[in-house]
């Protein structure tokens, strides 16, 4: 299952371009090699194709995305008492950053860690006020590895709590990963998309890369989720 996982998130998952790519690589194949196969073929490359134009309809990404655990908000109160910040790099950058730098200007922390790529960096330094330090940690390659790594910094730290951001679609899965974390309390506070999501009117109908991309990560993180549950690490 994770071998899967693992080839599904190097092509790309369901909803995402490489997925379809290679799918319709894998329907050409199959009429070259069965002829007789063509009709089937094509009937289910119809299907794939009519089934990323439903996804990249806003309403369709709209309805994945709220159909993960809600993760609430922290209050105001809360963000502005946090001395650590730290950022979880990932998909939706403009939106992580817009959150990092709405964090920094509420709370002023002492410290921001940002775990994954360096994409950030730049930004965070020019956002961040001038005795504020960043720490980069490039060896937090996915997910779990940056939990982990937050559990270390959790565990070092005293009781101030410590705000982290990521996508308000991954933001489930982490809260979910994170379990009984000891140290300073942890904020989860969701990032928005890149790209906001219209949510009434017709174009709610109209398909767009942006709604594509937002059903592509809220399946893959279905997926996750359902995984981890059945490897039994949370309900």
């Amino acid at each position: 299952m994770s071998y899967f996982l693992a080839v599904l998130k190097t092509i790309g998952g369901p909803g995402s371009l490489g997925f379809l790519l290679t799918s319709l690589i894998a329907v050409y194949a199959a009429v070259r090699l069965r002829p007789r196969s063509r009709t089937l073929a094509y009937s289910l490359a119809a299907i794939l194709v009519a089934g990323y134009v439903v996804l990249a309809t806003p309403a369709a990404a709209a309805a994945l995305v709220r159909s993960l655990p809600l993760v609430p908000e922290p209050s105001r109160e809360a963000i502005r008492a946090t001395r650590t910040l730290v950022v979880f790099d990932g998909d939706n950058r403009q939106g992580r950053h817009r959150r990092a730098r709405q964090v920094m200007q509420m709370a002023g922390p002492d410290t921001v860690w940002l775990l994954g790529a360096r994409y950030l960096q730049a930004d965070l330094r020019v956002s961040m006020p001038p005795s504020t330090t960043l720490h980069y940690d490039s060896t937090t390659w996915n997910t779990h590895a940056q939990v982990v790594r937050l559990q270390q910094i959790a565990e070092a730290l005293p009781e101030a709590p410590i705000a982290i951001i990521a996508s308000s679609v991954q933001m489930p899965r982490i809260a979910a990963q994170m379990g009984a974390t000891r140290g300073a309390p942890l904020l989860l506070v969701p990032s928005p998309l890149d790209r906001e999501l219209p949510l009434s009117g017709p174009i709610r109908f109209v398909p767009s890369y942006a709604a594509l991309t937002a059903s592509r990560d809220a399946i893959y993180e279905h997926a996750a989720l359902a995984y981890y549950r059945w490897r039994g690490d949370f309900r």
